[in-house]
């Protein structure tokens, strides 16, 4: 919470813009979800007296492709938007973000960076500041875009059928713990790729700006084998990250899809 009390002035300027955004979310979900409302009416309405007349079929199959066509170009066209807005307003932030980082350093005295590594800072200022970005921008469309999209589909579901609603939900009673097991592993992980970028920046910097003396005193082969080290454990920490969340997304469709079975079983 800390960290998001200190993010969120940030957001002050662009209001408007994130206002404008989350509209666009509800909308781009009510285009999504209108469209197995507008595959059923023409099921319903050809299995009914409709279905024996000719000019009546051609008329319905054409409306309603129309709609169905109409429907994915105006949700497609609001999802650009979305993604057009909440991104780019996630960019913005990051810029005024790194400004405030540079205009910090500058009034901050020798001691500092006496006590602070040049690599620290630069981690700071760069995979630090990237994540802020993801945080803001993709985070919160993603989680928006979920929450809408469940409580309006949850609201469907639960009118056309609570027993079946029910039913569909029982599989996914595992995701909170599972999300934040895993939320848990990828931060920490994510904490030693930055602390390895911290080394690996600083033994850069160092050798740097220290090349004469390394060269006097013939150490390019040691350095050279020590950055080697560095950069092999900098590969093992994000490869480890890699794992964690390449697991995510197939548990989350596996818990999912069992409640996709539950519907075709119970409701079938």
């Amino acid at each position: 919470m800390r960290e998001l009390r200190t993010v969120l002035p940030y957001f002050r300027p662009y209001r408007a813009a994130m206002a404008w955004g989350l509209v666009l979310v509800v909308v781009a979900n009510a285009f999504t979800l209108v469209q197995p409302y507008l595959v059923k009416l023409p099921i319903d309405a050809l299995t009914g007296p409709a279905g024996s007349d000719p000019d009546a079929i051609r008329g319905i199959v054409i409306t309603y492709a129309v709609l169905i066509i109409a429907t994915a170009i105006a949700g497609g066209a609001t999802r650009y938007w979305m993604r057009e807005i909440l991104n780019g307003l996630s960019r913005r932030i990051e810029v005024d973000l790194r400004n405030d980082f540079v205009r910090h350093l500058l009034r901050l005295g020798a001691g500092f960076y006496t006590a602070n590594r040049t690599g620290d800072l630069m981690s700071l200022a760069t995979n630090d500041t990237l994540a802020v970005r993801q945080a803001v921008g993709p985070a919160v469309m993603y989680t928006a875009n979920t929450v809408i999209s469940f409580v309006i589909g949850l609201a469907v579901m639960i009118h056309i059928s609570p027993w079946l609603t029910l039913a569909a939900l029982v599989p996914l009673a595992v995701l909170p713990p599972v999300v934040t097991w895993f939320g848990k592993v990828i931060h920490v992980r994510f904490e030693r790729i930055q602390e390895q970028f911290a080394a690996l920046s600083t033994m850069v910097q160092e050798n740097l700006s220290g090349v004469r003396i390394v060269r006097a005193y013939g150490q390019e082969d040691a350095q050279a084998a020590e950055f080697a080290a560095l950069n092999q454990g900098y590969l093992k920490r994000n490869m480890h990250l890699a794992y964690a969340s390449g697991a995510f997304h197939p548990i989350m469709g596996l818990l999912t899809g069992a409640g996709m079975v539950v519907v075709l079983w119970y409701g079938g």
